[in-house]
């Protein structure tokens, strides 16, 4: 027989209780059937109390036994065929009720709630965290699918294509900024260098065998220093510079200054000429035809010009007989109009008043804007012989300040050096294009000091017979003073 033999056992237990009370076997093997479905039922519905069917399943086989031979008579009395025919219909009947027992079973399983005691499978585990307790995780799934990475991956090449795009379209133009920048401060740097056709003047105790290139003096040898650029800067006392004007109506330079800068080193050293040096300058006619060479005030050779290039040219060629002959390389002319703008292009200047005039009051900090500047820069007693002199000092502080300052802000905005530059060309008249300026600030940048350093111009302030005041400079120390600056010892004889 198929069937478990918990079957058995129970079913016999069952005829033996209803041997006593029913006569007829066909209806106590009804009931033994009956009874076998409920045990069935009863096996299947708990794996923990199978372990405990399997021990009395072991018992029960001896029971079955001696329950065969209690009912033997009755058993007995069937024909071999109708006792092959019982125990057939018997199988089949077992047979179906476990099936049926089966069926009823899941229906029943499936429509309680889980119980979250339930031991799951691996499998079943991973199916019901995974897939229904957790539908989110699913999601997730997805969008790490080889062809949702594959998407991902795509967007973020392209995303990183942009951006280094835009790096490369920005560090390009950088770089063709920079070249630029080189380029014309390479330029600038030919332009300011030139000593080709330099005749410098000698004293009478000094002796020179080339044009004054190298020059003995006082038991020393020197040899001029041909990476040294002169720039002369003139301050014009009108408003507005007035070019291509009616010449003696100019106006007067009324600030003069050189700028001997060393390309090597950096150093930069400023010369301050007295506006009322007393100079040989070249006068003109109002229809521009020279008349004679005069000694007077440098300051007036402005005037004998139309306001511009002639005007400017005409103060060089003054300047230059005062210290010797140097060349003077370049050349610029702001006027009064232009000081405030070009004061604030840097952001504004500080200084410390040296003294007190005007305004302002001895040691005291001000951080000068607009016309600020210029009160701070012209300024002067003209009720005093020597007013100029101390306005010089007053200039020469400012200078200092401005240069320090713009240097300063070229260095964190290099773009700024072509704006200044194009804004004071609002205000000024200058033979410096911008390949120049950019070679002057970039010595400041990466060598120089960002400092002036002055030289005192030695001499007397008197009042000439005229009433106006007028300055002669010391020849002698003033030549020791351009050796020190243009020249380097190169021996002693």
């Amino acid at each position: 027989m198929s069937q478990p033999s918990n079957y058995s056992s129970s079913s016999s237990e069952h005829r033996s209780h209803h041997s006593s009370s029913h006569s007829s076997s066909g209806h106590h093997h009804s009931s033994s059937s009956h009874h076998h479905s409920s045990s069935s039922h009863h096996h299947s519905s708990s794996g923990h109390h199978h372990s405990s069917s399997s021990s009395h399943h072991s018992s029960s086989g001896h029971h079955h036994s001696s329950s065969s031979s209690s009912h033997g008579s009755s058993y007995s009395e069937l024909s071999a065929e109708e006792r092959i025919a019982a125990e057939e219909k018997i199988r089949k009947l077992g047979e179906k009720y476990s099936s049926i027992s089966t069926e009823e079973e899941n229906p029943a399983v499936k429509s309680k709630p889980q119980n979250p005691q339930r031991k799951y499978s691996s499998v079943e585990r991973d199916d019901v965290y995974f897939s229904a307790a957790n539908s989110e995780y699913t999601s997730a799934k997805k969008k790490n699918s080889p062809s949702s990475r594959k998407k991902k991956n795509k967007a973020k090449n392209k995303a990183l294509s942009v951006i280094l795009g835009i790096f490369l379209f920005f560090f390009s133009l950088l770089l063709v900024m920079g070249i630029a920048l080189l380029v014309m401060i390479a330029s600038g740097k030919k332009d300011m260098l030139d000593y080709s056709d330099a005749k410098i003047k000698v004293i009478a105790d000094a002796e020179s065998d080339d044009d004054g290139k190298t020059v003995k003096y006082n038991g020393k040898i020197y040899r001029l220093n041909e990476s040294i650029t002169s720039i002369a800067c003139l301050g014009v006392d009108k408003e507005e510079i007035n070019q291509n004007g009616v010449i003696g109506s100019a106006g007067q330079a009324d600030t003069i200054m050189v700028i001997a800068l060393n390309t090597d080193t950096g150093e930069a050293k400023i010369i301050p000429i007295p506006r009322d040096t007393v100079a040989d300058i070249d006068v003109y006619s109002k229809t521009g035809s020279f008349i004679r060479t005069e000694a007077t005030q440098i300051c007036l050779a402005y005037a004998y010009g139309d306001g511009g290039k002639t005007s400017c040219e005409n103060v060089i060629s003054s300047i230059k007989k005062v210290i010797f002959g140097m060349p003077i390389h370049s050349y610029a002319a702001l006027d009064l109009a232009g000081i405030g703008p070009v004061n604030d292009s840097v952001g504004g200047v500080t200084v410390v008043a040296p003294d007190s005039f005007g305004k302002f009051v001895k040691g005291e900090s001000y951080h000068l804007q607009g016309k600020q500047a210029m009160a701070f820069v012209r300024y002067r007693d003209t009720s005093k012989v020597e007013s100029n002199l101390v306005r010089m000092n007053h200039q020469m502080v400012y200078i200092k300040a401005f240069t320090k300052t713009a240097v300063s802000e070229a260095l964190k905005t290099p773009a700024m050096i072509p704006d200044v530059y194009k804004l004071a060309m609002n205000y000024a008249y200058t033979d410096i294009g911008l390949s120049q300026a950019s070679y002057i600030v970039s010595r400041f940048m990466t060598v120089g000091t960002a400092e002036f350093v002055p030289v005192k111009v030695p001499g007397k302030m008197v009042t000439g017979d005229d009433g106006y005041s007028e300055y002669y400079i010391d020849e002698k120390e003033f030549y020791e003073i351009i050796l020190s600056v243009y020249y380097n010892v190169i021996g002693t004889y």
